[in-house]
């Protein structure tokens, strides 16, 4: 298990990374901006979801002992048809929709096809997750060298994060180029509400995959971020979650975020992790879910007018519910990044 949990994490890992790329665009910036030859971004995640369906669909042909359709990823000729196709049916889909509408269809087609995927993943069993395949041109299985490797763990879910992490740096890449600024540079104008509800659930699947590596006897007790422990950690991210959660509720409704003005950060993480340090473990995880499901909440409950109209922070800035939950979504993958020794190969 501690192998499956560790591709889990890559794979998370790297949809992030893929993910927050989009953070701060606009829905014109990602339907009318080209990006890869005459592709935007929108026709960019279609492309995405299409090959999670390509890789769940072999990889249950090739479980089930059935011929598994792998000519096209072989073949550099037929991967640019397949592409071709792939966004020319997405084109036609949605030609009738608003760059926002277009926009919201991508990201929940994504997230319907990695929930699929990643649930078949988590429940394969571990001798077919882990089992060598070869295939030859044809698709025939076959037994000797004379084939291609498609083993799961060690090429194609490896391809897979790859692939995320190739439309990352391009997208960077493109950003700079066309001076949309880098996501470090926060929001342009009116950026795209969708987009940044995807972030926030693939930065806590980032975070919640890294923290599956810690075996459960240490969770409590082997420190992990300087002296915290995993238990610390996300009773940490819960407690700061209830205040973004307890603020945008308050925009949420048109009104000032009036929550507690944290003056001594340091100050007040040491406090607070103290007076969870005798919880179980199973109430600080009960925290996180309640915190996260409510911070999911309050953002749903926004149109996109509302995530883009500036408010007063109770320490005097103007921000936006965007900028606010920007906020949470970088904490996550700090904290993420702090169970990174433990995202080595096991």
């Amino acid at each position: 298990e501690t192998r499956r949990r560790w591709l889990l994490a890559r794979l998370a890992e790297a949809r992030a990374e893929f993910l927050t790329q989009l953070l701060g665009l606009s829905s014109d910036a990602l339907s009318s901006l080209p990006l890869l030859g005459d592709w935007n971004v929108l026709d960019t995640l279609a492309h995405v979801s299409d090959w999670i369906r390509w890789a769940h669909e072999v990889m249950e042909q090739m479980v089930a002992g059935e011929e598994p359709n792998i000519v096209v990823a072989k073949d550099g000729g037929a991967i640019d048809a397949a592409n071709a196709a792939f966004v020319e049916a997405w084109r036609e889909r949605t030609a009738h929709l608003s760059p926002a509408d277009a926009a919201t269809l991508a990201v929940a087609e994504l997230e319907e096809t990695l929930a699929r995927w990643s649930g078949w993943l988590e429940q394969l069993p571990l001798q077919e997750l882990f089992r060598r395949r070869r295939y030859n041109a044809a698709g025939l299985g076959v037994s000797d060298s004379s084939g291609h490797d498609w083993s799961f763990h060690s090429v194609l879910l490896p391809i897979m994060w790859g692939h995320d992490l190739e439309h990352a740096a391009e997208i960077d890449t493109w950003r700079q180029a066309e001076g949309l600024g880098s996501r470090a540079d926060g929001p342009l104008s009116e950026p795209n509400r969708a987009i940044l509800l995807a972030a926030v659930h693939a930065t806590r699947r980032e975070l919640l995959s890294a923290a599956a590596l810690i075996p459960r006897e240490e969770r409590a007790t082997r420190p992990v971020c300087g002296e915290w422990t995993l238990h610390d950690i996300l009773g940490h991210v819960a407690d700061w979650e209830r205040l973004g959660a307890q603020g945008l509720r308050h925009m949420a409704a048109g009104q000032q975020p009036e929550v507690e003005h944290v003056t001594d950060l340091d100050a007040w993480n040491e406090s607070h992790v103290a007076n969870r340090r005798d919880q179980p473990w199973e109430m600080v995880w009960q925290d996180l879910q309640d915190t996260g499901r409510a911070f999911v909440d309050a953002l749903e409950g926004m149109n996109e007018e509302t995530v883009n109209r500036p408010f007063t922070t109770p320490w005097g800035a103007r921000g936006t519910p965007y900028q606010w939950v920007l906020v949470y979504i970088d904490h996550d993958r700090a904290h993420a990044r702090d169970l990174q020794p433990w995202k080595q190969a096991p």
